[in-house]
């Protein structure tokens, strides 16, 4: 019965992601600056970790952008194993800023990782402006700031705050 149960929730998902993708809400993949973006914290990232960021990465997942702008890019895997998640009680709740350029101007993404998962990618301006641009990262740190998605997912529904 619970296998039934299971099978039918994944079904479920799906085609809630499929009726996010059909109104360009999501995608089945990242965009090419959303990659280049992760690649940058993959580097600062020691080897073990990289491995299991690039376990994750080579599962089936859906990007739901958030209010359809490319502002709040929530990552949801289909099936992660015990393998493909971080044991490090940091991954836990842990958060890069990436600084970059991009048309001239300097811009910041946050590369969140929740439950020890790659949970989200975040950005100030809409993500939309950076698709299609070439980026240079400038900077790749943890960040010590307790804004991020939350602030960005509280911008969608107030506005500016």
């Amino acid at each position: 019965m619970q296998v039934i149960f299971d099978r039918l929730s994944k079904f479920v998902g799906f085609l809630g992601r499929l009726e996010l993708f059909a109104f360009s809400r999501g995608s089945w993949n990242l965009q090419p600056h959303e990659a280049q973006l992760i690649q940058a914290v993959r580097a600062e990232l020691d080897t073990g970790q990289k491995d299991i960021l690039d376990r994750q990465l080579s599962k089936r997942f859906f990007v739901d952008r958030i209010g359809g702008d490319g502002r709040v890019n929530v990552i949801h895997f289909d099936d992660l194993d015990a393998s493909c998640l971080y044991e490090d009680p940091a991954f836990q709740l842990l958060r890069y800023r990436v600084r970059f350029s991009s048309n001239g101007a300097n811009h910041n993404a946050f590369i969140e990782f929740y439950e020890g998962r790659l949970f989200s990618i975040s950005f100030k301006r809409l993500g939309r402006t950076f698709k299609g641009t070439n980026i240079d990262i400038l900077s790749v740190n943890v960040s010590q700031s307790k804004r991020g998605i939350d602030e960005q997912l509280d911008r969608l529904e107030h506005g500016r705050t």
